[in-house]
């Protein structure tokens, strides 16, 4: 498990989407960008969107997101996740023959874009020494997962490290399909 704490912007992408039978239809996308300003998230997320699009596209929304903080698996847990949701739907399913490939594949043959994106608001609860009352803070964290139940252990995984205590107050998948983390300028004097 992974935490990156920094500013966060979400951003709209409207654009007309081909559908399966042919037509046009308008279609809004809601994606994260971890930028310093307004103007440099949208800057970046439009250079993002345009990897992407061949046609016009429109950023129809830039705003600063309400967490500070996401929790991303790390490839090895995505692709774990995958295998043992993928497990448990065929030993649901009682193909205990397709269970067993995907149990004796590589990893690396797993498909890992199944991940989704959840809101999950905390409440840290510290001890008033004063007045000796409980007092709860509430954090907001933008978890990465698999299904719901995943992002509640991935919660669970990274704050396994702090001392204090928390309770979640609420977790909620959201519409967003990606998240642009900040890319350092690479140099050719790097050393591996």
């Amino acid at each position: 498990m992974k935490t990156i704490t920094s500013t966060w912007f979400e951003c709209k992408v409207r654009y007309d989407q081909t559908q399966e039978n042919g037509l046009q239809k308008k279609v809004t996308e809601q994606y994260v960008v971890e930028a310093l300003s307004f103007s440099e998230a949208e800057t970046r997320f439009i250079e993002e969107m345009k990897q992407y699009f061949s046609g016009e596209f429109e950023v129809t929304d830039v705003k600063k997101a309400a967490y500070k903080e996401i929790i991303l698996m790390s490839d090895v847990a995505k692709k774990f996740q995958n295998e043992v949701e993928e497990m448990t739907r065929a030993f649901q399913k009682g193909d205990f023959l397709v269970a067993k490939k995907v149990f004796h594949r590589p990893l690396e043959q797993q498909n890992n874009s199944d991940s989704r994106w959840f809101k999950a608001k905390l409440a840290f609860i510290t001890l008033d020494d004063k007045t000796a009352k409980e007092k709860r803070t509430s954090v907001t964290y933008l978890v990465q997962a698999t299904s719901l139940d995943n992002a509640v252990q991935n919660i669970n995984v990274a704050m396994q490290g702090t001392m204090i205590d928390y309770e979640k107050s609420n977790i909620s998948e959201t519409k967003i399909l990606d998240v642009y983390l900040h890319k350092a300028p690479s140099s050719d004097n790097e050393q591996a």
